[in-house]
């Protein structure tokens, strides 16, 4: 619903697309993202965005959903905000050996070094 209104339309892609665990776009701390992908920018490649938090290190995990509802994840340390997140498709850890797929979701969330989920906002999202 509001992830599907301020989803993804072609790529390359610059904005921000995130609703919260609410199903609300904002700029405040969350304890979960999402952006979606309509079908025209669902094959991707790269993607970048900013993340804040008021607590450094974290450990992030971002997920592309496929059509199949499949999951490809990415999980690591972000020490701090002072760089933009960049990933490339060939860093996920994917389901199959099949690399070009379509995605329609992205999920993102963190969590401190000891294990617990921290709110994080995410902004300034370029996806290719």
């Amino acid at each position: 619903s509001a992830a599907w209104k301020r989803r993804v339309k072609s790529l390359p892609y610059e904005g921000n697309p995130w609703i919260n665990l609410d199903g609300k776009p904002s700029r405040k701390h969350s304890l979960f993202w999402v952006g979606t992908l309509d079908v025209q920018a669902s094959s991707v490649s790269k993607i970048s965005l900013q993340l804040d938090s008021e607590e450094f290190p974290i450990f992030v995990t971002m997920e592309l959903v496929d059509w199949r509802n499949e999951r490809w994840v990415w999980r690591g340390l972000v020490p701090d905000a002072s760089q933009p997140l960049e990933l490339r498709l060939e860093q996920f850890r994917s389901p199959r050996d099949d690399r070009q797929y379509w995605y329609r979701n992205i999920l993102v969330t963190a969590e401190s070094q000891d294990g617990r989920r921290v709110p994080i906002v995410v902004t300034n999202t370029r996806i290719e």
